[in-house]
C-alpha cells in the first residue's frame, strides 16, 4: 500500500521590507522577495481505477520558489525601482 499526501500552499509574488532609520534623512531598507509558480517538473500523477472499469487520474504541479534579499540604503522620502520577479517561459 502506497499513500500520498497532499499540501497545499500558497504561490505567487511576495514582497517583504524591513526598514531602519539610520539617522535623519537615511533610511536602510531590507528587500525580501519570492517567486513562486507551479511546475510541472516534479509533478505526480495520481491514478484511482473506478468500478466502471475506468481509471481516474490527477497531475498534482509541484511548486518552484525563487528568493532574493538586499538591503539598501535610501534617502527619506526616496524611491527605489526593482525588476526581474517575472519570469517568461517558452
Amino acid at each position: 500500500v502506497c499513500t500520498t499526501q497532499i499540501t497545499y500552499k500558497k504561490f505567487g509574488i511576495s514582497l517583504n521590507f524591513t526598514p531602519v532609520v539610520l539617522s535623519e534623512g537615511r533610511i536602510s531598507l531590507r528587500v525580501m522577495t519570492e517567486v513562486s509558480e507551479l511546475s510541472n517538473q516534479n509533478s505526480i500523477t495520481v491514478s484511482q481505477a473506478l468500478s466502471s472499469g475506468t481509471t481516474n487520474s490527477v497531475t498534482i504541479p509541484s511548486v518552484q520558489t525563487r528568493r532574493a534579499e538586499t538591503t539598501l540604503e535610501i534617502p527619506s522620502g526616496g524611491s527605489m525601482a526593482m525588476a526581474g520577479l517575472i519570469q517568461q517561459q517558452t
